[in-house]
């Protein structure tokens, strides 16, 4: 998986971002190896910085999630809670991915 976000910052410095929000099941299940998120639902949102990686989840998924996957700060999703940890993590010039892997 590291090699995975290497490839993806790598793409992110490349074209000037500091951050990509990923929302897409495949993508999700591509960058953490966790793949029990539903394709229906969006149970759960990365957000990959410079240097850290976040994925927000519901309650549903969090403890499961928290126990799996081990590279990432793990943030259960709550009203608000998306808005602040993208605020807190300072990154001004977010993307968003499209619908292909890396």
């Amino acid at each position: 998986m590291q090699n995975r976000l290497q490839k993806l910052r790598k793409l992110l410095a490349s074209q000037n971002l500091d951050a990509v929000i990923i929302s897409s099941v495949p993508n999700i299940i591509y960058l953490t190896g966790y793949a029990n998120f539903s394709h229906i639902e969006r149970d759960g949102y990365l957000l990959i910085t410079k240097d850290k990686n976040y994925l927000i989840t519901s309650a549903l998924y969090y403890h499961e999630v928290k126990d799996t996957v081990k590279h990432f700060e793990i943030h259960e999703r709550t009203r608000n809670h998306n808005t602040r940890v993208i605020l807190r993590s300072e990154e001004r010039r977010v993307g968003k991915e499209c619908r292909s892997r890396w």
